[in-house]
């Protein structure tokens, strides 16, 4: 435990919260593979037998603790396991920790147009 504080310390020098980005990061997973779906979120709460304004704070709002009941159930509608939805927000989460790549200089000269 001490050393995975430490670990986690040297990562993020901010008071993060890991529960709070993982929740938020499963929200935004959720919501993408509501998206990805082509469902709205009435016709999820339909499939999922969640009311449509829990659905909108559950997965818009970032900010609430999602049961893992209501993954499962989610899970299901995606066609997919509420293991795999964690793993995904898990790798989510972490692509902001990873150093970013600057884009390559542009040349100095104008493009013109071919013919």
């Amino acid at each position: 435990m001490y050393l995975w504080c430490q670990v986690w310390h040297l990562r993020d020098m901010s008071s993060h919260d890991p529960a709070v980005s993982l929740n938020s990061a499963l929200a935004a997973t959720l919501n993408g593979e509501r998206v990805r779906a082509g469902l709205t979120f009435d016709a999820l709460a339909s499939q999922s037998g969640i009311s449509k304004r829990t659905l909108m704070r559950l997965i818009s709002t970032k900010e609430r603790d999602i049961d893992v009941r209501v993954l499962e159930i989610l899970a299901g509608v995606f066609r997919t396991k509420a293991s795999q939805l964690v793993l995904d927000a898990e790798e989510w989460s972490h692509r902001g920790e990873e150093p970013v790549e600057e884009a390559p200089k542009r040349s100095p000269q104008r493009r013109r147009p071919a013919g």
